[in-house]
């Protein structure tokens, strides 16, 4: 069944004195096959005409969450807990290493909406720059 979906990201970086945040509430899609739940939205970044295009894979029951970017920036981020992850983050003005190690991974999936959030120390190029929040929450109805 594919729906229609309101996506409410909301991303927090803090390095224990200072607290960064930023919210994207915009429209996508969401289906689940072979027992996967996921999410795509497209969202654009200041400056740029081009959207970058987001899927959120949720796997094992919540266990595990993949994000994939692509468009302006490409990444795939993958989120379990207690776990770490190296991958490459690309922007228009180059390429970072970046390290993610989660410490807390929650999921809640129902017939109306899908909430994960997930706290995770972040690296970059090897080095620890701050502790970061994701929330996602996916609410719709069925198309059609």
């Amino acid at each position: 069944m594919e729906k229609e979906i309101i996506v409410r990201v909301l991303g927090r970086q803090y390095d224990g004195e200072d607290a960064d945040e930023m919210e994207v509430v915009t429209t996508g899609i969401y289906h689940r096959k072979n027992g996967n739940h996921y999410i795509y939205y497209k969202e654009m970044l200041e400056g740029f005409d081009e959207p970058t295009r987001n899927t959120i894979k949720i796997m094992d029951g919540g266990k595990r969450v993949r994000i994939t970017k692509k468009g302006v920036i490409n990444a795939q981020i993958n989120l379990e807990q207690g776990k770490s992850y190296q991958f490459v983050y690309t922007t228009p003005y180059g390429q970072i290493s970046v390290g993610t190690k989660v410490e807390e991974l929650t999921c809640e999936i129902t017939e109306e909406s899908i909430r994960f959030s997930a706290i995770y120390a972040m690296e970059v190029n090897y080095e620890y720059v701050a502790h970061n929040l994701i929330r996602v929450e996916a609410v719709g109805r069925t198309k059609g």
